[in-house]
Formats: C-alpha cells, structure tokens, sequence
C-alpha cells in the first residue's frame, strides 16, 4: 500500500484517480468513506478515459467500465453505524456540488488501451 497526497483537496475523483495512476499491482481495491467498495483489474481502469473529479467519478467508472465489456457484479454486505464523524454526502451543498459538476467529456468510440491483450483480461459479460 502507498500513500498519494495532494497538497490541496481536489476531489474524490481526481484523489481516485491519482491512486489509480499510481496503482502497480494487477488488482485495486477503491473504497469510499460510505464503505462501498470496488474490486477492478487494473488493466481496465487504467484504459478508461476517467474525468470526473468529484463524486461523479463513481458513476462515470461504472459507465465507462459498462461501455468497454466488464461484467459487473454487486454483492451485498452488512453496514455498523458510524462511532465517528458525520455523514455528509446527503447534504445539499454536497448533492448540488455533484449536480453542477461539469460532466464527463463523451467517451471515445472504443476506449484507450482496450484493444489486443487488454481486451482479453476483461470478463466476459453473461
């Protein structure tokens, strides 16, 4: 595990993405502070044209990762409430940050990276 830091707090998204770029191991595991976690091949992340730099970037991974051939899973799990800190992402100045974010640049026909030997690390959809 490494720690990236910026010096200032530029987003979720370009922290995301910062982690992403510096990620060397075939797997990453992404989590947020809602606990949601994200188990990706880092073969596939780091071909999608990732460009949100705040809390749409979750939304704009499952897109992108969708349009390249992932095969998405979602597993349920038990959440304990919080002993610490307070819950933030419902409120309106976080929701509207979110909404007024500008969206992501339209992806290109087929993403960066995605064909030859990547195409083959990525699951096959059922």
């Amino acid at each position: 595990m490494r720690l990236v830091v910026h010096s200032a707090n530029r987003g979720y998204g370009a922290a995301l993405q910062a982690g992403i770029g510096a990620a060397t191991m075939p797997w990453l595991l992404l989590t947020d502070v809602d606990c949601a976690f994200k188990l990706i091949r880092r073969e596939l992340i780091g071909a999608l044209p990732l460009t949100c730099n705040g809390a749409m970037i979750s939304t704009e991974l499952l897109v992108r990762a969708t349009a390249a051939g992932a095969r998405i899973e979602e597993i349920g799990v038990h959440h304990h409430p919080r002993v610490a800190g307070v819950q933030s992402g419902a409120a309106a100045r976080v929701v509207l940050r979110a909404v007024h974010a500008p969206p992501p640049a339209a992806p290109p026909s087929e993403p960066r990276g995605i064909r030859g030997h990547a195409r083959r690390a990525l699951a096959p959809r059922r």
